[in-house]
């Protein structure tokens, strides 16, 4: 039997809770300049899986996620999607995932993905390892232990460096199943991103993963990874676009989801990065609430909506992806 969503007087906008707060708050800013402009918006901060879930059971007009629908969820939203429609993923930006490191005196590191990988399963265990020596022939690097600092929690950074590790590093240096539970033994397990900086700051020799926002707010140093391209990159809002621009679509239909290539070799793409969606339904919307949700999702993929990303330190999406998204909000009913 299908399943009736319950009419609303306000969008309840579902973000991952840690990151986007702040931007939230920016779009929200920004959609009240609209005359498209509605109804009030409710930020729930569940966190991604909690907001698929409480989409897919029809309790949200549309949820934010740092992971695109499985296909078990799609089959879900089918319920909750009046008319035959279901659920689709609408990529609206990028983030970087930053290696972070405290070695004072050291500028310009550079690692590679089995380096990493190396680091984090405990294989190395010095700065002044002939790995990352090969890596930095011209840094002093120290003889200082390497202290690998890890998110305790399931997270979507997690995710992105397992899922990177998984791709380039081989299963010999890296046999750990990507997902948003750390899974790798040794270092130390920290709750949050904010507990990963204040860790990192107390603690020579120490690495992380944050997302950039993070590292820049924090005044970290990053690290640059050697990708195959000429020159290593480095964590930017510009080299994560490029990174964007560097994978491929695989949804279909209106379903814009993005399968990332983290084996890119591109000049200037960084690989380290996720893709936070809005996912809503293709058809099937609440009619109360639709014109809003069409008018919040286009204010977010166009010029004006990737320009406050930008200036929050997240990547915006590459020009043509973006229109494809206003398109595809233009069609939805």
């Amino acid at each position: 039997m299908r399943r009736q969503r319950p009419e609303s007087r306000g969008l309840r906008l579902v973000r991952p809770a840690e990151r986007h707060g702040h931007l939230d708050q920016e779009l929200h800013r920004g959609l009240s300049r609209h005359p498209d402009h509605l109804h009030p918006f409710r930020y729930t901060p569940s966190g991604s899986g909690g907001g698929v879930s409480d989409f897919v059971r029809g309790l949200t007009a549309f949820s934010g996620s740092d992971t695109a629908l499985k296909q078990t969820e799609v089959e879900q939203s089918r319920s909750v999607c009046q008319g035959g429609g279901r659920g689709i993923n609408l990529p609206m930006l990028g983030s970087p995932v930053a290696l972070v490191h405290n070695l004072p005196g050291v500028d310009g590191l550079v690692l590679d993905a089995p380096a990493i990988a190396k680091i984090y399963a405990g294989k190395i265990t010095r700065w002044n390892d002939a790995a990352i020596r090969e890596l930095n022939p011209d840094v002093d690097l120290p003889a200082t232990s390497i202290q690998a600092l890890h998110r305790s929690s399931a997270s979507g950074v997690n995710q992105t460096l397992s899922r990177y590790l998984s791709a380039t590093a081989g299963p010999d240096d890296w046999p750990y199943t990507p997902g948003a539970d750390w899974l790798a033994p040794g270092g130390l397990g920290v709750q949050t991103s904010s507990a990963v900086v204040d860790q990192l700051k107390q603690v020579d020799g120490s690495i992380g993963y944050v997302e950039l926002t993070y590292a820049i707010s924090g005044g970290l140093d990053t690290v640059s990874l050697r990708t195959g391209a000429a020159r290593p990159v480095e964590p930017t809002m510009d080299s994560a676009a490029q990174g964007i621009a560097a994978s491929r679509e695989v949804g279909t239909g209106k379903d814009l989801a993005i399968d990332l290539d983290y084996t890119t070799s591109a000049e200037g793409a960084y690989p380290l990065l996720l893709i936070t969606y809005e996912i809503v339904c293709d058809k099937g919307n609440l009619p109360g609430t639709l014109g809003a949700l069409k008018s919040f999702l286009t204010y977010t993929a166009g010029e004006e909506g990737q320009r406050a990303v930008r200036d929050m330190g997240y990547a915006p999406l590459p020009a043509e992806l973006a229109a494809r998204v206003r398109e595809t909000v233009r069609t939805i009913a």
